[in-house]
């Protein structure tokens, strides 16, 4: 795992403790990106202006904003596509 990668989900770990959906303990959870990584910075960016104040913008898709620390299974489900968060 990457340095920034690693960074990101200590940092998820600090923030949310455990799976934020099914309360698994951290050490059975990875960092997940809601919007993904591959989309990069500028895609995150652009939303985020269109979207936000400037005081709330996000300039960085690593940014622990864009990210939930999830239970690997289910990760592995959002991940793939089989799985989504849906606003009430």
């Amino acid at each position: 795992m990457a340095t920034s990668q690693m960074d990101f989900r200590l940092v998820l770990i600090d923030r949310d403790g455990s799976c934020v959906v099914t309360g698994d303990i951290a050490d059975d959870c990875d960092a997940s990106h809601c919007l993904p990584h591959t989309k990069g910075d500028q895609y995150i960016t652009d939303l985020m202006t269109y979207r936000s104040s400037e005081a709330d913008i996000v300039r960085d898709i690593s940014d622990p904003k864009n990210g939930l620390l999830l239970w690997r299974s289910l990760r592995a489900r959002v991940g793939s596509g089989k799985s989504a968060f849906l606003r009430e």
